[in-house]
């Protein structure tokens, strides 16, 4: 069976984009940093790429080499009732980035905050009917101006609320908060061989919090959390307070995803693989210290979903799976008054771990 690496992006959409300029930019502030972002009742905010295409939406975010070198790191964005961020890629080559209070790196052109004794703090508030949405569709094409992109790999949609990626080291500690009541966050991949990655306050692929405790929290109120991806070999990877894929905390870290009235739901649809993590760690996370996981649900649906050929689906909350280290006491609780379902169809493996460890993939 396949492991998460299926969904290490490596951030390429970053490499596409940048590999248009010979020379990678690297921003350095020496001092403390505050990105805040507010979006008034009913206004919007648009990025859209067409046709051959890619769509990259940074809000109140860091993305490529940046080093931020003072006391304090504050990224916040708040979107107010009614009003939406939209960020749309379509057809040829398209790749729809968006990263909303979040920093997004690469290996090698790393997002840094370097004071071992700072804080840092990303948050993003949705009220009301506030809309959060990423989408990329198209199959990719062998034709068409594509300059240096690639034109040959399915729509990806990478979505980034609250979240590090990809290249990313915190030296102090680490606040990550996703709140939304009464709004919707979607994220979409539609055409063959999608790709739907999408990341509510967590750590998602070579990510290091070095000294610092951290605390990832998503709490939903009569909201609607969407991942998917549809078309033939399509891969759907959703996380919210979740550690996924070389990430290490090097102090406590608690996990807290807190849903009432609301659902939360990854689907992909075609020769695919679902993987969906609350309050989660899965494969290669280690943490030095005290570790808490909470997923509390009242009223709530949570649905992980692959269906077709050889579909694979795996779930998990509040659990441990794969190569996972955690240095001290650890607590893993699930209390959910609604409906929690895993399902994979055809010749499927459905997965599924509630307060659970388990160091092997089927």
């Amino acid at each position: 069976m396949k492991s998460l690496a299926l969904f290490a992006l490596g951030a390429i959409a970053s490499a596409s984009a940048m590999a248009l300029s010979p020379i990678s930019p690297n921003i350095s502030i020496t001092g403390p940093l505050q990105q805040t972002t507010a979006v008034g009742t009913s206004a919007a905010v648009q990025n859209t790429a067409q046709p051959n295409s890619t769509a990259i939406q940074n809000v109140s975010s860091n993305k490529g080499f940046v080093t931020v070198g003072g006391a304090n790191l504050k990224q916040e964005t708040t979107l107010n009732d009614s009003s939406r961020i939209e960020n749309e890629s379509k057809k040829a080559g398209d790749i729809a980035v968006q990263n909303v209070s979040s920093n997004y790196g690469t290996k090698h052109n790393p997002v840094v905050f370097a004071s071992s004794s700072g804080n840092s703090s990303q948050t993003t508030t949705l009220n009301g009917s506030a809309v959060l949405r990423n989408t990329a569709d198209g199959a990719g094409s062998h034709t068409g101006p594509c300059g240096q992109l690639d034109c040959l790999d399915g729509a990806q949609a990478v979505q980034n609320v609250s979240s590090n990626a990809s290249g990313v080291t915190v030296k102090g500690t680490l606040t990550q908060n996703t709140s939304v009541s009464g709004g919707a966050v979607t994220n979409l991949a539609t055409g063959k061989d999608a790709l739907a990655q999408q990341s509510l306050a967590s750590n998602f692929s070579d990510v290091t919090i070095a000294t610092g405790s951290t605390q990832q929290t998503v709490t939903l109120s009569n909201t609607t959390v969407k991942n998917e991806a549809t078309g033939q070999n399509a891969k759907a990877s959703q996380n919210l307070a979740s550690n996924v894929k070389d990430v290490v905390i090097g102090a406590n870290l608690t996990q807290a995803v807190s849903l009432t009235n609301s659902s939360v739901t990854n689907r992909a649809d075609g020769n695919n693989t679902a993987v969906q993590n609350l309050a989660s760690n899965y494969d290669g996370v280690r943490t030095s210290a005290t570790l808490n996981q909470t997923v509390q649900g009242s009223g709530a649906t949570i649905g992980n979903e692959a269906i077709g050929a050889q579909a694979q689906a795996f779930q998990n909350l509040a659990s441990n799976l794969g190569r996972v280290s955690i240095g001290s006491p650890t607590s893993q609780t699930v209390y959910a008054n609604g409906i929690i379902w895993n399902k994979a169809y055809a010749n499927a493996v459905a997965f599924q771990n509630l307060s659970s460890n388990d160091a092997c993939e089927p």
